[in-house]
């Protein structure tokens, strides 16, 4: 699967109300095993825009949120305004609930926040190979 843009005026604004603006297996989505997750993920070129400004702090609303999948690229995006983290790389969006991801790379990606009333530009809660290179602030 491949979501491509054409730089900063490519832009996906997250939906008021909406946990998030882009997700692979939100949810209880994917499996426990590797081997069922989600497979050869590219998101390159696109402006991802959060709503922190109008909004304010929600710790579990995330613009990019991705549970059980392998061999993700995220190149030359950027990411403003989330409103909890700007990329939630996780074990599921449910408690009691394991997926795993794997060989997952970000790069030459731009974080801006907007505010401090947001959590991290990044969170890795489970995964193996996930390489993180030359982003910005």
């Amino acid at each position: 699967m491949k979501l491509v843009g054409e730089g900063k005026d490519s832009i996906l604004e997250q939906k008021k109300g909406a946990m998030y603006c882009c997700s692979v297996n939100p949810g209880t989505g994917g499996t426990p095993s590797i081997a069922g997750n989600k497979r050869d993920i590219q998101i390159q070129g696109i402006h991802f825009k959060g709503t922190v400004e109008k909004d304010g702090f929600q710790e579990h609303v995330h613009l990019l949120n991705i549970n059980a999948a392998t061999n993700v690229t995220i190149s030359n995006c950027a990411f403003t305004g989330w409103r909890g983290d700007g990329i939630y790389i996780g074990s599921s969006n449910t408690a009691g609930v394991e997926r795993h991801n794997k060989d997952i790379t970000i790069e030459g990606c731009l974080f801006d926040g907007i505010n401090n009333d947001n959590r991290n530009a990044i969170s890795v809660i489970d995964g193996d190979g996930i390489k993180i290179r030359n982003n910005t602030s």
